[in-house]
């Protein structure tokens, strides 16, 4: 009995596994047509202890356990349950791994009989043995959570254990001989054939078979292949020895057929095309020949169409070397076949374009002569887009380009906006002749008809209308001109988009404004002051420019005349001093209405003008006496740049303060004068006033500022009289001017110059215990 059961182990073994197609969970009690369940850290509960006839010794549940054949001890731990049931049989597949070897078995029994039955399948041996065990067999109805051993490196040696008799080649699976591939999802397994079992009573074929993937991970796999379909092939019951994690079930897309006659098959291609398919298959070429194992028979060869090396250049497949131009082809082997892709080189021509309507742009082969052409405008609404020129490597004859295709190419067309400027005419009969003048060019219409004219981008167009009939001149004085958005347009005006100008005729004279403007930025240097300003609109007239001071009428300094853009100037040396009026007007004309401009006040100080003409003249004087002398150009500039800095001062705050009236003139001189002292007086008195303390043993009192003060207060006195025009009463001489502006300079000077000595004379005869 024990033989006959022994004999059929191999029947049996095929079909409990292959009963995994249709399985059912203890746990749940659901019955699956697809793959068992596989828990990654879960197992059916189950105990079976037992001893074969050779004494070999089994005890084990689902936690693992212990087997003992002869001289091999070795742990065993359950990694998936399957159920038969038309046999009414469990069945259990254990494994143990260590870091260079791993054991397979298959227990399988009825639910409480006293009878189990094991498969061992030892890798590194490729040892399969049967082993019986009479004992006792429990599967209970429920599951429970297990451990699951880890090794995560493992030195298996990598090598086939059989003569492997079944092939199979396809888009997931290539195995021709001994030693194949598998693509599972995204990695590429290397597969080494262990062991084969060929069993057509139970209609399915089983390769046993080792995976390994680029990262250093181990599988153990039994691949199904269907003796009732050559297409079927299964992925079945599959396990990661590096951490018991079980694979689901799946269908493998190949073909399978029995062994046949083998051959090398070199497939030659430029490398860069990269890959290349065998079946569906797909290889990757490593250098520019790629040689592999083909059996005899039909294969499909497909290899890559287009290769793109970068987005400008790319290889494209021409034909086979056979003379085939069919891509896959089909290759019938029968003996060692070597076969070469030939491909031609491509460039891409990249035409750039801003406006639509170029056509060329793509893939040449090498050497071609490309024809790109553009059209010479290409009008959208109000705008209109004008070819300009080729940019790029490229032989042009106007809108034609040509393009040797020698390396990757890149052409631009390069276009001019121009927008559309329509005019028209409004409030003038219908029949009368108008001319519009557009920049050089010149339009023909009438009143509320429409003409246009392109204008490019960003472009200043200068416009008008005029008209031959006086008589309409006359009656319709005034013209101005409008916008698309309503707004007054006045030329020459900036094109930035599609323009409507109206031109609008009217009875009613044109309104003008004018503006003024007074520049004392000269007063000094030259005793002139500028006035100018703009008319608007602008055109050519006579503007009089008008003046007075405070409180009087006024009268007419000069009759000035604008330019073409409305634009006038005089210049004028003011004869009178104190706080002045200035204003431009214009009279009007038969066009135009009159119009004054705002009022400019400024004032004019004569002591200003003779202060700053005294520190001149101290400058040009101390300059001319030490050339005379001879100093050093180096001590000169020196001594002189106080001087010059006073000056400066003077003409930075006098234009500011002038609004003040004649107090701004006083704090001009004022200002000037203590950079004067401050510079050339100061430090001579300091030295002045300590020499004093030592050989007089006092300080230095205040009556000495009484002179200074005097003559200062004085002289602020006329000066503010006369700027204001009150001092002309006393008919004074005309050098009373010069003196007292003199006076309140040096007066300033002096008090600038005499109060820190004064307060430094008393801390020093402090400091010595003299009296003050």
């Amino acid at each position: 009995m024990l033989i006959i059961l022994l004999s059929s182990t191999p029947v049996i073994l095929s079909t409990i596994l292959n009963a995994a197609h249709s399985t059912i969970d203890l746990a749940s009690g659901t019955i699956s047509n697809l793959s068992p369940i596989s828990y990654a850290n879960r197992m059916v509960m189950f105990n079976v202890t037992g001893e074969s006839y050779r004494h070999e010794r089994i005890s084990i549940t689902h936690d693992g356990g212990t087997l003992e054949a002869g001289n091999l001890k070795i742990q065993l731990v359950p990694w998936k349950h399957i159920y038969w049931i038309e046999k009414n049989m469990d069945g259990f597949l254990l494994a143990n791994v260590t870091t260079t070897n791993f054991y397979i078995a298959f227990l399988y029994f009825s639910n409480g009989s006293n009878r189990a039955d094991m498969i061992l399948f030892e890798y590194n041996s490729a040892l399969y043995k049967k082993i019986s065990f009479v004992g006792t067999c429990i599967v209970k109805n429920s599951s429970t959570a297990v451990n699951r051993p880890i090794t995560l490196v493992l030195t298996l040696k990598p090598e086939p254990k059989v003569e492997n008799k079944l092939f199979a080649t396809g888009p997931d699976l290539y195995l021709v001989g001994d030693v194949g591939y598998l693509r599972l999802n995204s990695s590429t397994l290397d597969l080494y054939a262990i062991r084969n079992t060929l069993n057509p009573s139970s209609g399915w074929n089983e390769l046993w078979a080792l995976l390994i993937g680029q990262s250093g991970e181990y599988y153990f796999s039994i691949i199904y292949m269907s003796t009732q379909s050559m297409d079927k092939v299964i992925l079945g019951h599959t396990l990661r020895l590096n951490d018991f994690y079980v694979i689901k079930q799946k269908e493998i897309e190949a073909k399978w057929r029995m062994r046949q006659n083998v051959y090398t098959l070199a497939i030659s291609a430029p490398k860069e095309v990269g890959n290349f398919w065998i079946d569906g298959y797909q290889f990757q070429f490593r250098d520019s020949t790629s040689t592999l194992l083909i059996d005899e028979g039909n294969h499909t060869l497909r290899i890559t169409e287009n290769k793109t090396e970068s987005q400008r250049l790319r290889l494209r497949f021409s034909r086979w070397s056979c003379g085939s131009t069919s891509n896959p082809l089909m290759l019938s082997i029968k003996s060692p076949t070597a076969i070469s892709a030939e491909y031609t080189k491509e460039y891409f021509l990249k035409v750039n374009s801003t406006i639509p309507g170029i056509f060329g742009e793509g893939w040449y082969p090498e050497g071609t002569e490309v024809h790109v052409k553009a059209p010479r405008s290409v009008e959208s609404g109000n705008v209109k887009y004008v070819f300009e020129s080729w940019v790029g490597e490229v032989e042009t004859e106007g809108a034609n380009a040509t393009v040797f295709m020698d390396a990757p190419k890149s052409i631009t067309a390069k276009w001019s906006t121009f927008f559309r400027v329509n005019l028209t005419a409004e409030g003038l009969p219908e029949n009368i002749d108008l001319e519009y003048s557009l920049n050089n060019f010149t339009l023909q219409s009438r009143p509320y008809q429409t003409v246009y004219h392109w204008v490019k981008e960003k472009s200043f167009l200068n416009f008008s209308v005029s008209c031959k009939e006086e008589l309409v001149k006359t009656q319709y004085p005034t013209v101005y001109w409008t916008d698309s958005k309503g707004n007054e347009a006045k030329s020459p005006k900036l094109i930035t988009a599609p323009e409507k100008l109206i031109a609008r005729f009217t009875t009613q004279k044109q309104t003008t404004n004018i503006t003024c403007r007074v520049s004392i930025s000269s007063l000094f240097d030259t005793g002139m002051l500028t006035v100018e300003g703009q008319m608007t609109p602008p055109f050519k007239a006579k503007v009089a420019i008008e003046c007075r001071a405070l409180g009087d009428s006024w009268k007419v300094l000069k009759m000035v005349e604008t330019n073409q853009a409305g634009n006038y100037r005089f210049d004028w040396i003011p004869d009178t001093m104190g706080i002045l009026q200035i204003r431009a007007r214009f009279s009007g004309d038969s066009l135009h209405s009159e119009c004054t401009s705002n009022i400019k006040e400024v004032a004019i100080s004569s002591s200003m003008l003779k202060f700053r003409r005294l520190t001149t003249v101290f400058n040009s004087s101390t300059s001319t006496f030490h050339e005379e002398i001879g100093t050093p150009k180096e001590f000169r500039k020196n001594f002189l740049t106080p001087l010059i800095y006073g000056i400066d001062v003077l003409n930075m705050v006098y234009p500011p303060l002038s609004g003040f009236g004649p107090l701004g003139s006083i704090i001009a001189i004022v200002s000037s004068s203590t950079v004067l002292g401050l510079f050339y007086i100061l430090p001579f008195t300091i030295i002045l006033a300590i020499l004093f303390v030592i050989t007089f043993k006092k300080s230095i009192t205040e009556k000495v500022l009484t002179p200074f003060g005097i003559m200062w207060g004085v002289s602020f006195c006329y000066l503010l009289l006369e700027d204001l025009n009150a001092m002309q009463l006393l008919q004074l001489p005309a050098y009373a001017d010069m003196i007292f502006t003199a006076s309140l300079a040096v007066s300033t000077i002096g008090i600038i110059a005499i109060v820190p000595p004064i307060v430094i004379s008393r801390m020093f005869a402090k400091r010595f215990g003299i009296r003050t």
